[in-house]
């Protein structure tokens, strides 16, 4: 068994469902990933597979290349210094924190991108500490864990490894997180779909409507 610094995240989040069957990882190669210890690791062994019923997984390329777009077309200026590893069930996305913030222990930090609500948040701790302590210790703040047991008891299949329960309105455009405006998307639908109504919103003048959206 790999022993780094993951052993607790890897006993409490177990692989369910069916895997990605044409999943590859070489985005764990990346300068920021590899900077983590262990974190290319963890990817390589759990990347492409769907842990606990979708409440939370590790991306896989293509995963991590829609985040990626994601961050570039909502967020251009966190390009490259924000890299994408894993995402929740309503597809809000975690990633290495490029910038000079440091965990205690001089490790890279963890950071979220919600394309729901546009928010950029610091994880408090490092890329480890997420996984270990937040996710397994504070659920309703890593992952809105009532809120997915409100959803399940709905919805009894596990979700599927490229699907996320995104937002029909996203929080900027007057939604609200309830259940009736959760559905289950494909993660590389929504996250360009979010990127561009994020890009489109916040480059009008205030008060202005969205009448439509164009998807490239």
């Amino acid at each position: 068994m790999t022993m780094d610094g993951f052993q607790t995240f890897r006993s409490q989040f177990k692989a369910t469902g069916q895997a990605s069957p044409t999943a590859t990882t070489s985005y764990r190669d990346r300068e920021l990933i590899r900077m983590v210890p262990g974190l290319s690791d963890l990817i390589a062994e759990l990347g492409g597979k769907v842990l606990n019923d979708g409440a939370y997984r590790l991306l896989d390329d293509q995963l991590a290349e829609a985040a990626e777009h994601f961050i570039a077309e909502a967020m251009p200026v966190q390009k490259g210094i924000r890299a994408p590893f894993g995402c929740d069930w309503m597809g809000r996305i975690y990633a290495v924190d490029g910038s000079k913030r440091r965990a205690p222990n001089g490790e890279l930090c963890a950071c979220l991108l919600d394309p729901a609500t546009r928010d950029l948040l610091s994880v408090p701790g490092s890329v480890a500490d997420f996984h270990n302590s937040i996710l397994v210790e504070e659920p309703d703040v890593a992952y809105e864990e009532p809120l997915w047991h409100q959803w399940r008891e709905r919805n009894k299949e596990p979700l599927a490894f490229s699907d996320v329960v995104g937002w029909k309105t996203p929080a900027f455009l007057g939604g609200s997180l309830e259940v009736s405006n959760l559905e289950v998307q494909p993660a590389c639908v929504y996250w360009p779909l979010a990127g561009q109504l994020i890009a489109q919103a916040f480059n009008l003048k205030p008060g202005t409507p969205i009448r439509s959206v164009t998807i490239e």
